[in-house]
């Protein structure tokens, strides 16, 4: 049928050509069963699963395009491979089992999801090394090698099974987007495949050659078009660029309040003009460069002394000019990158970066900007702590507002912490640097484990939690109400205080009268003012410790200092940041209704509460206040800065396994909950390496490892196995120090490991473990660093 409609038209070489092959097009008719159903409720076929590998495809897209650390991109790495093989296996049982049903579209199924991931997985594999290599190209190649043994029709079924159950297309696309070195190779050996295989596969047509073989079509496009690509080097602001820079030369140089008047009255003129599309050419003397922007831009039309604004359905000419604009003004290149400086060296204020990365933001929106910044004001020089997660923001949370809204957050947090605490001038850092570090913390711990899924706003209301969850530590304590309150601490001091002073009034003053104050020598009255003075020290800084997330949630629910944050989402920063001081059975054994909420409360509140738990580094404290000030620190302080300056950095580290066959019936889905194991490592590496004999924590029954000393692949280290119990035949120091220093990770790390297993859902069973790591450059504690340390975790 399909030869007689071709005869007489350019199509008869091509169906001449498909007449020598089994793969043929298939056309469908009106009468044929194009439609086809595919069964759920046979769970042999692991059917039911398809819709979690679903949503699994849907986060790893979203997954690739926020990476932010090689720690990251690795773990994502394994984790789709991982995720791939499994399908593969799926797809080799079921085609071992039931050849009388028909599984057709099962597999269809499963081959799209094995190719999805795949193709991910080696697109981040390539990313990661930045190069393509020769043996990849081949590698890649290998589908058209004609001078293997085999006749057409057998290299051809090798073709397509590479196209139909592989990642061939998109492999070719993305080599020839990222290597200029495959484009001839390419093009001359799919020359020899299509001459093998066609033989005549050209024909002239209106004086032009065709070619029949697809492959050769859409390599020739691809190279053309990349090749474009890269002589072109075209950038969406070249344009505008000269444009504005000769509009707006004089403007930059101004002075400090000159441009901030500058800056307001453009802000109210482009609003004024992009709002109402009209203008009055009398407004032209007074925004003359605003307006001769636009002009020449090309986004007017001169009527009748008015110019007429063309209709844009989106705001993003409206953004690129803008951004041009006041990049210009403030003198910082024009682009859409978010890291901001300044081309003449001067400080950037936090304004300044506030207008440049919401118009940098391609959500933008005219009227939330203008609502934003129509009272446009010079404030204080930016804290460039902002740079290392304003991309953090605009990925995960992307709403420019609420984007805006986290960077005076994150001034707030910076400006209130400034002078640190008055009674907290010990403790490690709890400001914006703590936030930052936080985020960045818990961005790789979502990445790294498959379960924890949120929204945009939730992340906002995290990223806002990461912040203010601390933010009572700064704060001045009521210092009657908090120690004159019945509790057991103030209670102790006040009777210790009363016995002192009894035991001095009462004490010998040679001959003269007892019992009176009075005749009491100077010494001992300021000894004991002294003692107490530290006591008292003691008593607030504990008092604030163990009271500041209840006193945090209440500072957020009643201050003003962020009125720019709604209400609702106050009240929920404030549950999220008291909730990081609860007992984990108040955590995890409460029933989530995440899926009926608006916000996920209970992931929020976990995921905080990890972060917080892995910031454990040595950024966190000073080693020259740690040197020149431990004699003066409390016992329990001095313990923490000291375990604080033994860690460099923690990573976590993600390997995956299939259950095993042996545990699996023929009839089992590889596919289904638990089938792929999520091994999670929680990677402590360690400054210090004392590894001496020592007495064993009281109830401690952790399984603990050494590696060996012989183990030259990989550095020496010990692990904490997550839910498991052991008895140590000896007990080893680093081991009891760390123990005692991150009992409540542990804790929270077996809370969480029990919580993720339990759900039926979970395509991931998930182990947990903590692995201390000794750098290479680790060093043995200096005797007084043993000494302190030793005598604090004795009797724990």
């Amino acid at each position: 049928m399909y030869i007689i409609e071709a005869e007489g038209t350019s199509l008869k070489p091509f169906v001449e050509i498909l007449d020598r092959f089994d793969y043929l097009i298939k056309v469908h008719n009106a009468e044929s069963e194009k439609s086809t159903i595919l069964k759920i409720q046979d769970p042999k076929y692991g059917q039911a699963n398809l819709n979690a590998y679903s949503k699994l495809a849907s986060m790893t897209s979203y997954d690739l395009s926020k990476t932010f650390s090689d720690t990251e991109e690795i773990n994502l790495s394994i984790k789709l491979q991982a995720i791939y093989q499994v399908v593969e296996k799926e797809i080799k049982r079921i085609r071992k089992i039931d050849q009388k049903e028909d599984t057709s579209n099962y597999i269809k199924v499963l081959l799209r999801f094995k190719k999805f991931f795949k193709y991910r997985q080696r697109r981040l594999e390539f990313s990661r090394s930045n190069d393509i290599k020769e043996k990849d190209i081949d590698e890649l190649l290998s589908n058209f090698r004609v001078e293997n043994k085999g006749t057409n029709k057998e290299k051809f079924k090798r073709f397509f099974d590479a196209y139909d159950e592989d990642i061939l297309l998109n492999e070719f696309r993305f080599f020839f987007a990222n290597s200029p070195i495959f484009w001839d190779i390419a093009e001359s050996k799919i020359d020899d495949f299509n001459k093998a295989i066609y033989k005549n596969y050209k024909w002239n047509q209106d004086g032009e050659e065709i070619t029949v073989a697809y492959f050769h079509k859409i390599c020739r496009s691809l190279s053309r078009r990349r090749k474009i690509q890269i002589e072109s080097g075209i950038s969406r602001y070249d344009s505008i660029q000269n444009i504005v820079k000769d509009n707006v030369w004089n403007i930059s140089k101004s002075g400090k309040q000159e441009k901030e008047l500058i800056i307001r009255e453009a802000i109210e003129t482009f609003f004024d003009v992009f709002k109402n599309r009209v203008t009055s050419v009398d407004h032209k003397d007074k925004h003359d460069s605003i307006i001769n922007i636009i002009q020449e831009s090309g986004l007017v039309e001169s009527l009748n002394n008015r110019y007429k604004l063309i209709r844009l359905q989106t705001d993003e000419l409206y953004r690129i000019i803008m951004n041009a604009y006041f990049s210009e003004v403030v003198s910082i290149d024009v682009n859409d990158l978010k890291y901001l400086a300044k081309r003449n060296n001067k400080p950037i204020h936090y304004n300044e970066a506030r207008v440049l990365i919401f118009l940098r933001n391609r959500k933008f929106r005219l009227e939330n900007f203008y609502s934003k910044f129509k009272d446009y004001r010079n404030c204080e020089v930016l804290d460039y702590t902002l740079f290392e997660v304003v991309d953090y923001f605009e990925k995960f949370v992307q709403d420019p507002v609420y984007v805006d809204n986290l960077i005076m957050v994150h001034k707030y947090t910076s400006d209130i912490w400034k002078n640190g605490s008055k009674y907290l001038h010990f403790y490690t850092l709890h400001n914006q640097e703590h936030a930052v570090e936080l985020i960045r913390s818990i961005i790789m711990f979502m990445k790294s484990m498959n379960y924890f899924q949120i929204s945009r706003r939730d992340h906002y209301i995290l990223f806002i939690s990461c912040y203010l969850h601390d933010i009572s530590m700064v704060l001045h304590p009521n210092l009657m109400e908090s120690f004159i309150k019945d509790n057991k601490e103030s209670n102790i001091i006040y009777s210790e205080f009363k016995r002192s002073l009894k035991g001095l009034i009462k004490q010998d003053t040679k001959g003269k009268k007892t019992g009176e104050l009075d005749y009491i020598e100077e010494q001992p009255i300021k000894k004991l003012l002294v003692d107490f003075f530290v006591k008292m020290d003691q008593y607030y800084e504990g008092y604030i410790r163990n009271n500041h997330p209840k006193q945090s949630a209440r500072f957020i629910r009643k201050s003003n200092d962020f009125d720019f944050v709604d209400d609702i989402v106050k009240d929920i920063v404030a549950e999220i940041s008291q909730a990081h001081g609860y007992d984990v059975d108040e955590i995890y054994n409460i029933k989530s209704n995440a899926k009926e909420s608006i916000v996920s409360e209970k992931y929020i509140k976990i995921l905080l509460r990890i972060g917080d738990l892995l910031d454990l580094s040595s950024n966190r404290i000073s080693n020259a206040i740690l040197d020149n000030s431990q004699n003066s620190m409390s016992a329990i302080t001095r313990f923490h800065w000291l375990s604080h300056k033994a860690i460099s950095n923690v990573d976590i580290q993600v390997k995956y396994d299939s259950v095993d066959k042996k545990e699996k019936e023929v009839n089992d889905s590889w596919i289904g909950p638990g089938s792929i194991i999520e091994n999670v490592s929680f990677v402590i590496h360690l400054d210090v390496k004392h590894l001496i004999g020592t007495k064993c924590s009281k109830n401690c029954k952790l399984n603990f490892f050494m590696s060996s000393y012989e183990d030259d692949e990989v550095k020496q280290h010990f692990d904490i196995i997550i839910g498991s119990t052991g008895v140590c035949i000896e007990c080893n120091f680093m081991c009891k120090w760390m123990k005692i220093k991150n009992d409540y990770l542990y804790k929270e790390l077996e809370a969480l490991q029990l919580y993720l297993n339990r759900s039926e859902a979970n395509l991931f069973k998930t182990n947990i473990s903590v692995k201390y790591e000794f750098n290479d450059s680790a060093r043995r504690l200096r005797n007084s660093e043993y000494e302190n340390i030793s005598r604090y975790i004795a009797d724990k």
